[in-house]
């Protein structure tokens, strides 16, 4: 086996004894290498903390001078003290905002959270003269399907883009009542733009 840097000055061979002593520093005061590095008042310049993390993986020699003092810091740190326990956050997606952001970090799939109460649903046939109502409406007030949107109550949030696409088009056999309704109503209720 070669020994590319064990004819340098400066250098040492990584012993198991001191990959232990680092590996059981480490555990001690759960500092990561970024951390430590941050906390060291005299750091070697060129020590960085991927260097660190790769010393007990890949590193076989490694400059002495960058293990005495990574050591040195390690001995002066604190030990880690575990604070009271923490009520560990609950992941859920109705109260809290942060819910799709947190669970993609925690890498934790969507937790089988029982549907929120339902509104009562009645349903309406669409038919072509209904169709073709709607697409006049539509046409005549110049309203986009996003500026019709943002004028919808809280409780028409199912309501989308999508479901209105499927209305004009032909593609929807059915509608929401109250939301047909509440689109009819805001459509007849606007002038026609001016010219």
């Amino acid at each position: 086996m070669s020994k590319p840097y064990s004819k340098k000055d400066g250098y040492v061979e990584l012993t198991e004894k001191m990959k232990q002593a680092l590996l059981s520093e480490q555990e001690r005061t759960c500092l990561r290498p970024s951390e430590l590095i941050r906390r060291m008042a005299d750091r070697p310049k060129g020590l960085k903390p991927y260097m660190i993390a790769k010393w007990c993986k890949e590193y076989q020699f490694i400059p002495k001078a960058f293990y005495e003092a990574v050591i040195k810091a390690y001995k002066e740190a604190p030990d880690f003290v575990h604070a009271a326990p923490v009520k560990p956050r609950i992941l859920d997606a109705k109260r809290d905002p942060d819910y799709h952001w947190l669970a993609k970090r925690k890498g934790d799939k969507a937790p089988n959270t029982p549907p929120g109460p339902r509104r009562a649903v009645s349903r309406v046939a669409i038919s072509d003269e209904m169709r073709d109502h709607l697409n006049r409406e539509f046409e005549r007030t110049g309203l986009s399907v996003s500026g019709l949107l943002r004028m919808r109550p809280a409780e028409l949030r199912p309501l989308s883009s999508v479901t209105l696409s499927k209305w004009r088009n032909g593609k929807a056999e059915t509608a929401n009542k109250e939301d047909w309704g509440f689109v009819l109503n805001v459509l007849e209720s606007l002038p026609e733009p001016k010219r």
